[in-house]
């Protein structure tokens, strides 16, 4: 076996010192390309077998004590602190899950007052970001507590992934290393898988938070979506049916969705016909509309419906803008006639002096069925139907005419947070605490699916505009899209750092938007399953969102008393309208929707702390 040259230059070195050759010994060590020995010491130090088995071995040598991880995790929080703005935030993204699982570890062993004081060191620095995760830390102070709660597990039982470019990566190594944090680089090993990518550092990765989802997303979001619209629902197909029918100018009704094009798909699943009294209707509606931009704002609000006293959790409108109905804490749901000045109210009875009974009349219909607090509303697109969702478990479908419970549908095992109907009615969808969001019809009383995945609260739910996909908001900081027909989960979209409350689909298909409970909302390509835009405007938790028609505007209402109008196209405020009272407190769960809605006519958008109607035509 022939010697490698650096063997064979070793060999020659050991010879020359042996017999003491001083003057020949020099001069082969000028020429000869052997390392000294600090050189390979510290080539050993950094080679990746070497760091593997300092991990390994670690524990073994000692047990680490409460001061140790302070020392050890004080040490790498003030170097990323002092590290260069272009590498601090991915090194952020690593001092977080470090933190929790130092945490966690001094739980796990026993040092609870030492946990305690480590948290109150360090949990500030990261309370603006995950608030969440902070809070519910702090309530884990025992083994039982850590063995029970949910978060703890999840931290524990999945690996969390962190994507950093490799110059990041080498500075952390090093860091590491060279200090000898090696109780650091054992939790690294064990609790996170680092992704290293060649390139610039990412300096919007706070904005790229990766939820724990316990599943591979790159290889989930790689499945064909097919996010057309149905060829029947086309706006353009809709005008050129209709034009011959009509006197009115054709430029008249391209205002629209002039120079606007939509790719068609097929439906996966059997769908109603399509009502043609309600297609005539809408193409009615969208001839008198104007698309919505910088220059055409919402500027007047039409109606306050006061003495809520503060407990309206949701608002809807009816798609025609003739009914507005609130879900009330009360369990009771309250439907108002936006184009009469009163209603008759069929559930409240007078008693005469003389005996007789008299129905009462109030500017509202009271609808009462449920025995909870109502959370989501949800009309049919013929404006015959409204779902309610509660508390109790069920949702119900009430009558318009008649204003009564035709339907109780039951299936959830705890309170339904969202409903959602199809945008051709028929189906239905639904977000529960029991961690599942469902597909039903409303001819059964019983799911057609049921959609499990999500670690955590499904929070809300919504139709894609083709009805063949469904997309739900967690607890979990995850926006999944599910395939209905399959009852699959076909995209997973991770980069918020709060509770999914909120979820709209652009009129094309092809956008997604979530709002989370920091305030920010995230655009998504459903196509690529990659994030487009981040919107951060708000201070507080975005309850509801709503493109307008045309697609080139978004409204968002939010915890923070505000209802924002955002140019979709350029991304930036184009108006704030805010509300002059204080924010709702009434609540089950801690959250309150201040609902947001644009009409499919492009002329009303409705939000609330008190209910109040905008209309969008006068400017």
């Amino acid at each position: 076996v022939r010697m490698k040259e650096e063997e064979i230059n070793a060999v020659v070195l050991n010879y020359l010192k042996k017999k003491g050759y001083t003057h020949s010994l020099k001069w082969f060590e000028q020429e000869a390309p052997v390392a000294t020995l600090p050189e390979l010491a510290q080539k050993v130090q950094h080679d990746p077998a070497s760091i593997t088995n300092y991990i390994l071995f670690h524990n073994t040598k000692k047990e680490s004590t409460a001061a140790d991880y302070e020392s050890n995790y004080a040490s790498l929080k003030e170097w990323v602190n002092a590290s260069l703005n272009v590498n601090r935030a991915e090194l952020k993204s690593v001092l977080f899950p470090v933190f929790v699982h130092c945490y966690l570890d001094l739980i796990a062993k026993g040092f609870f007052d030492e946990a305690v004081a480590f948290m109150g060191a360090h949990g500030s620095s990261h309370r603006d970001v995950h608030t969440e995760e902070v809070n519910t830390l702090m309530s884990i102070k025992t083994h039982e507590h850590l063995k029970e709660n949910e978060l703890a597990q999840r931290f524990r039982n999945q690996k969390l992934v962190v994507k950093i470019c490799s110059y990041t990566f080498e500075l952390l190594l090093s860091f590491l290393m060279d200090n000898k944090h090696y109780l650091i680089l054992a939790i690294i090993n064990q609790y996170l898988d680092i992704r290293v990518f060649m390139g610039a550092p990412n300096e919007m990765v706070n904005h790229d938070y990766k939820a724990i989802t316990g599943v591979e997303e790159e290889e989930m979001n790689e499945q064909p979506i097919r996010w057309g619209l149905l060829a029947d629902l086309v706006p353009n197909k809709v005008f050129t049916d209709e034009l011959g029918r009509t006197e009115e100018p054709q430029h008249k009704r391209r205002k629209l969705f002039e120079g606007m094009e939509f790719e068609t798909v097929d439906s996966k699943i059997p769908l109603p016909s399509v009502d043609e009294y309600a297609q005539i209707k809408l193409i009615s509606d969208f001839g008198s509309a104007l698309p919505l931009g910088a220059n055409s704002l919402p500027s007047i609000c039409c109606y306050t419906f006061l003495n809520t006293n503060d407990s309206v959790n949701t608002i809807e409108i009816s798609r025609d803008s003739s009914f507005v109905a609130a879900g009330c804490s009360d369990s009771s749901v309250k439907l108002w006639d936006v184009n009469q000045t009163h209603t008759r109210n069929f559930g409240t009875v007078i008693k005469k002096a003389d005996g007789t009974e008299q129905r009462g009349s109030e500017d509202y219909s009271l609808l009462c069925g449920h025995s909870g607090p109502v959370y989501s509303l949800s009309f049919s697109p013929e404006n015959k139907y409204l779902l309610s969702s509660s508390e109790d478990t069920t949702v119900r479908l009430w009558s318009m005419e008649t204003k009564t419970s035709l339907v109780c549908y039951k299936g959830h095992n705890y309170p339904v947070w969202d409903v959602d109907f199809s945008p051709l009615g028929y189906y239905f969808a639904t977000a529960s605490h029991d961690r599942t969001a469902r597909i039903w019809s409303t001819e059964h009383i019983f799911p057609l699916r049921v959609l499990a995945g999500h670690l955590s609260d499904v929070d809300c739910v919504k139709f894609h505009p083709n009805c063949n996909y469904v997309a739900t908001g967690s607890s979990d900081k995850s926006v999944r899209l599910w395939d209905v027909q399959k009852g699959e989960c076909v995209r997973i979209f991770t980069g918020h750092y709060g509770t999914i409350y909120s979820l709209a689909f652009s009129p094309d298909g092809r956008v997604l938007a979530s709002g989370d409970g920091g305030g920010i909302i995230n655009l998504w390509d459903i196509g690529s399953g990659k994030k487009l835009k981040t919107l951060s405007g708000h201070q507080a938790p975005v309850w509801s969102i709503k493109f307008s028609q045309e697609g080139s505007v978004l409204a968002s209402g939010s915890g923070d008393c505000s209802v924002k109008i955002w140019n979709t196209d350029k991304v930036c405020i184009i108006a704030s309208e805010c509300s002059s009272s204080s924010r709702s407190k009434a609540s089950l769960k801690p959250k309150t929707n201040d609902k947001v809605a644009f009409k499919k006519n492009a002329e009303y958008v409705l939000f609330a702390n008190h209910v109040r109607l905008s209309n969008l035509t006068y400017f």
